[in-house]
């Protein structure tokens, strides 16, 4: 019984620190982006039709759908072709890109084509 009261003194408490690092620190301690960084990159990088854009954001032209001959050349003589910038200004009622210093409303089954990054 005094044996283990004795080991029960002898043993010396834990200490435990914990220490609070503010996020944005170790991201820029480890070169990583933070959250928000990271779901802007996601946005730049990622492709997807001009109807699914974020509005006004600036966005660069991928490709335009040729299955639709006509389309394609209405598009290209509005000024909208491959590697063009355009931002989107509304999607409702109808989608309203700005393309150089002009806006122009386009059909949504012909916003459908532009594919935008």
């Amino acid at each position: 019984m005094k044996k283990a009261k004795k080991q029960a003194a002898n043993k010396k408490p834990i200490k435990i620190t914990i220490i609070i690092i503010n996020n944005l620190d170790i991201y820029k301690k480890r070169d990583m982006l933070s959250p928000s960084a990271q779901y802007e990159r996601l946005i730049k990088e990622r492709v997807m039709r001009l109807t699914d854009a974020p509005t006004g954001r600036q966005c660069i032209v991928t490709s335009l759908n040729r299955a639709d001959e006509n389309a394609f050349c209405r598009l290209v003589a509005m000024g909208i072709f491959p590697g063009a910038k355009l931002r989107l200004v509304q999607r409702y009622p109808l989608p309203v890109c700005e393309v150089g210093r002009c806006r122009l409303a386009i059909d949504c089954a012909l916003a459908e084509n532009i594919n935008v990054k």
